[in-house]
Order: C-alpha cells, then sequence, then structure tokens
C-alpha cells in the first residue's frame, strides 16, 4: 500500500490536504487541544513526504559507489538541504 503522494498543506481547519488531489490527508483539528498543539501536529503530518523523500535519499548512500569525492559531497549536501528543509516545515509555526 502506498501513501497519498505530496506535497502535503494544512488549512484553516488543521486538516492536511494532498495537494493534488485535494483531498484531505489526516484532521488535526482536536477540540481537547490548543490551536497551537493543532497547528504543531498538522505541520508535523504536512511534511512527513518531504521527511520521507529525505531520509530515502540519505539511505540511498549505502547503496552507492562513488568514484569521485566531490560527487558523494554534492549529494550528501544536497540530502542535508532536503532534510533541513523537510525538518523546518515540520516545525515551523
Amino acid at each position: 500500500m502506498a501513501h497519498t503522494p505530496g506535497p502535503w498543506t494544512i488549512n484553516d481547519a488543521h486538516e492536511v490536504i494532498a495537494t493534488s488531489e485535494r483531498v484531505p490527508v489526516a484532521d488535526c483539528g482536536f477540540v481537547n487541544r490548543s490551536d497551537a498543539d493543532n497547528d504543531a501536529n498538522a505541520r508535523l503530518i504536512a511534511a512527513a513526504p518531504k521527511l520521507l523523500a529525505a531520509l530515502r535519499a540519505l539511505v540511498a548512500f549505502d547503496s552507492r559507489a562513488y568514484v569521485k569525492q566531490s560527487d558523494l559531497a554534492k549529494d550528501l549536501l544536497a540530502a542535508r538541504k532536503a532534510a533541513l528543509l523537510a525538518i523546518a516545515r515540520a516545525t515551523a509555526p
């Protein structure tokens, strides 16, 4: 089973929406939580596709053979940048 493809966004009701399909993926608008908690939960869930992609890029280094060190450094820096952007999306208010 595959997950709904990203990117995912958040609406004003704290729902996580699959942008391409315009359908809800998750509802984080719980009445027993604060708006801040609901926002944080929705951001984390909405960032899941980017976080998964960043982790896959980092894990892929185990299966690659690099001829030149500069290629490894370039790919590693790109994976690091993707991971940092995903983390920022998941945690920024």
